[in-house]
């Protein structure tokens, strides 16, 4: 294989582990290059091992499986840089491990050796895999830079907007997909609504947009700015494919938080005396030296802007930069209160609120319908779309139209059963008789 195989070793988690049923593993194994020795504790729950190159050339990845009880198998793939006689230590555990193999290795010129034909047919699916996401990738950053030609606003504001609107509605698909994974009998309507309610909210001014040659000599707080609130919200993706009977049904979010113990004035005159120390020691002085040392790149234009973000009833204001390149296609983000992930432009339509017999739910079939956004689709599958001038996202109206044609399986409707009184439930005593509303022969 050639020198694309790295990405499909880099897209994995370094020194990840990734549990997942497997097969019996093979004790065949072809690889030259490399020894692999391990050392286990007294009732192998934990595990060191060491894989030194015995070629003679440089190894710059390598990739270790285990074995765990009979069905669960787990894999690491690290960083090595291993040059002949060097070797690599890792630590492993678990529980009682029964095999560690050592699956494959790849040279810093690219070749690859592999234990076996399984591994070898396994790692050319994870890179077709990794090259169908890369392409996928593209499609939205593509479809996502395009700005809207009835707009008046610059293209990298509406790029901005669009960003910071389509997290703050996915922040509150969060609450509704907890209704399924986890809710209560007694969630109500109305609590519902006060969970999306303390979800994140963002209002953007004071935008100032240009090429990024206007900015570049300016000091490098412009882009760091160190004097605003550091890692104060913590935001963290979130996904689930959710069964139904036979159906499965997807559902991606992020968790939004204030990073409590990162907030205390202590840490966050820690967390400036670190970035100011970290410029000096680079000898930066400048927005272009910060960029080259964070995001570099040939970055064209930027937009400068003011962020106001209110979050379970606290709010924080402070200045953010994005850079573009590729006619917005490419960005880097400094946003020093929130790590703003750049993925956001993917569709990430919620299928299960939508497709499922889920969209049944009263409360979720007012959301649907509240929700929906016209004229801003843009991918062909279905998507989250957004609407700068109103600082809105929303499901794509044609979706949400089309998702409705689709049946509910009459086995599917046992789901609803006990999920969200309405309001007018709640407020019953808690000895009156509930009313019961035939659906299909299926009690809600």
């Amino acid at each position: 294989m050639k020198k694309v195989l790295l990405s499909a070793f880099g897209a994995v988690l370094l020194v990840c582990h990734v549990f997942a049923q497997s097969s019996a593993l093979s004790e065949v194994n072809r690889i030259v290059g490399a020894r692999l020795s391990v050392e286990y504790n007294d009732d192998k729950t934990s595990a060191t091992v060491h894989v030194t190159n015995v070629s003679n050339k440089i190894i710059s990845m390598v990739r270790i499986s285990q074995r765990y009880g009979e069905n669960a198998a787990g894999k690491s793939i690290s960083s090595a840089n291993l040059k002949p006689g060097e070797s690599t230590t890792q630590s492993m555990g678990g529980s009682a491990i029964t095999a560690i193999d050592l699956d494959a290795i790849v040279y810093a010129d690219g070749s690859l050796e592999t234990r076996n034909d399984a591994v070898a047919a396994e790692i050319k699916e994870e890179e077709r895999l990794n090259a169908e996401r890369q392409e996928k990738q593209k499609e939205y950053a593509r479809a996502f830079a395009p700005p809207n030609p009835a707009s008046h606003m610059p293209q990298e504001e509406q790029i901005v907007r669009n960003y910071y609107s389509k997290l703050s509605f996915l922040a509150q698909v969060g609450p509704l997909s907890n209704v399924i994974m986890h809710g209560s009998p007694k969630l109500t309507e109305a609590a519902v609504r006060d969970l999306i309610k303390d979800q994140i909210h963002f209002d953007l001014s004071e935008f100032q947009t240009g090429d990024f040659a206007e900015i570049e000599t300016h000091p490098w707080t412009l882009l760091l700015n160190p004097d605003a609130p550091q890692s104060v919200i913590d935001v963290n993706p979130s996904g689930a494919n959710i069964g139904v009977n036979q159906h499965n049904f997807s559902v991606n979010t992020y968790q939004i938080a204030w990073n409590k113990p990162q907030s205390e004035p202590e840490r966050q005159q820690e967390r400036r005396d670190l970035i100011a120390r970290g410029v000096r020691s680079t000898g930066a002085s400048t927005v272009k030296d910060a960029v080259r040392l964070t995001q570099p790149g040939d970055w064209s234009r930027y937009a400068s802007f003011t962020v106001s973000a209110r979050l379970q009833g606290q709010a924080i204001s402070y200045r953010a930069t994005f850079l573009f390149a590729d006619h917005g296609r490419k960005i880097a983000i400094f946003d020093p209160a929130i790590r703003m992930p750049v993925e956001l432009n993917g569709p990430f339509y919620p299928t299960v609120l939508v497709d499922s017999v889920y969209r049944e739910l009263p409360f979720f079939k007012k959301w649907v319908a509240d929700n929906q956004l016209s004229g801003c689709k843009r991918l062909k599958e279905p998507e989250v779309c957004c609407d700068p001038e109103t600082g809105r996202c929303g499901l794509a109206s044609e979706d949400v139209a089309h998702s409705l044609t689709l049946p509910i399986d009459e086995k599917d409707r046992v789901a609803l059963n006990g999920l969200m009184e309405p309001d007018s439930a709640a407020k019953k005593p808690a000895d009156a008789a509930c009313p019961v509303t035939p659906d299909s022969g299926t009690k809600k």
